[in-house]
């Protein structure tokens, strides 16, 4: 599978991001007749408190402000945003990122325009606001418990940024929300997108295809993440995770990729460049390894056993972890044997009969090495020492 760049975006609005004014009582989001698509009624009612379709009168767009939005959510839940950032992704498409203004709140607010459509979200210290383009004119605002964020904070490999961290955990609560099971963070995956980022950083590109003629799939194998499906998204510009995850929402075929139940596992990677056009870049690869025929339901990693001869590791296999959680390894020599070497993830650490892995967020391997005992007095103490008479 492969998404279409972010070159598609919408006719200027005036003063790029204006804001939102209300003239008298009239609510820049107005209900909707429209029923809820079935794909966007059936959520997670554990996250989402409460949605509602609506109209968005762009029209109330003033171009005299664009230090302000104001914005009616719901009949209880009103609010206004002071700018902090605006951000022009192109001619047509702008971000605009600011803070709450409004009774004492505190929050951050981010919001993407891309012609009529809409996609944003308002976190609060307990609630979150969305919006979603459903479709034509219509558009969904809901509510949701902010707290259920950090379930969807699983970490990446160690190699990876914060930024990247936000994006996997924004990704997976998008998901949480349509009861769609979770993303597993594959390193494979990471390194592939994180590859492609940087290139498209360091070389001053923005395509699915590399300039060495290579395609996501290829990029992907040569990881070695072995798929039978994969999927792509790519977006340049986007100064924030919330703001590049709010672009990819906005647009049918990367929301799609976001949302997909044919994937289980993800990569994301982030790279920028002052010298480079658009400077952040971002990469998501997604995929299903070949032979896997369910997700699974639970984020987890895996740490590979691997015994030498005439010895053994307790536990052995592939041992799974929970992630942030521990595992202890027992490496045993057979006798007339001792250990020569234990190597983790490729790194010799030297000689020694146990080995744990501590708040474990990315798969491991762990290897156990073994030699012939030396037959001296120091393996043998009860050997005596026969010296000459004197």
């Amino acid at each position: 599978m492969k998404t279409i760049p972010f070159f598609v975006l919408f006719i200027c609005l005036v003063c790029i991001f204006p804001s939102l004014s209300t003239a008298g009582d009239s609510d820049f989001f107005v209900d909707a007749t429209d029923s809820i698509p079935s794909a966007w009624e059936t959520v997670n009612p554990e996250i989402v408190l409460r949605q509602r379709p609506v109209f968005i009168q762009f029209e109330m767009l003033s171009p005299d402000h664009c230090k302000e939005l104001h914005l009616n959510f719901f009949e209880d839940v009103h609010m206004t945003f002071v700018l902090v950032q605006l951000k022009t992704i192109s001619s047509e498409e702008s971000v605009w990122i600011g803070t709450v203004l409004s009774g004492g709140m505190r929050g951050t607010a981010t919001f993407v325009f891309k012609l009529k459509q809409l996609t944003g979200t308002v976190s609060l210290d307990s609630l979150a606001y969305q919006v979603r383009h459903i479709g034509g004119d219509l558009h969904l605002v809901r509510e949701i418990r902010a707290s259920q964020a950090g379930v969807a904070a699983m970490a990446l490999p160690s190699k990876s940024t914060s930024v990247e961290t936000e994006v996997f955990a924004l990704v997976n609560l998008e998901r949480q929300i349509q009861n769609l099971h979770p993303l597993q963070m594959d390193s494979r995956l990471y390194a592939a997108a994180m590859g492609h980022s940087q290139d498209m950083a360091e070389r001053n590109y923005f395509d699915h295809t590399s300039l060495d003629l290579r395609t996501p799939g290829t990029r992907i194998s040569q990881a070695g993440y072995s798929w039978s499906t994969y999927g792509e998204n790519i977006a340049a510009g986007y100064p924030t995770p919330t703001a590049v995850v709010e672009g990819w929402m906005n647009s049918s075929g990367h929301r799609a990729n976001i949302l997909s139940s044919a994937f289980c596992d993800i990569g994301v990677g982030y790279a920028y460049s002052a010298e480079s056009t658009y400077g952040a870049y971002w990469t998501q690869d997604f995929g299903r390894q070949q032979g896997v025929s369910a997700c699974s339901s639970i984020q987890e990693y895996t740490i590979s056993v691997s015994e030498g001869l005439h010895g053994s590791i307790s536990p052995s296999g592939i041992v799974t972890v929970a992630p942030g959680g521990s595992a202890i390894f027992n490496i045993t020599a057979d006798p007339g044997y001792q250990i020569s070497d234990v190597v983790v993830d490729g790194q010799s650490q030297g000689i020694r009969g146990t080995y744990s892995f501590v708040d474990v967020w990315e798969d491991h391997t762990i290897q156990a090495f073994f030699e012939k005992t030396s037959n001296d007095r120091r393996t043998f103490p009860w050997i005596p020492l026969l010296l000459p008479a004197d």
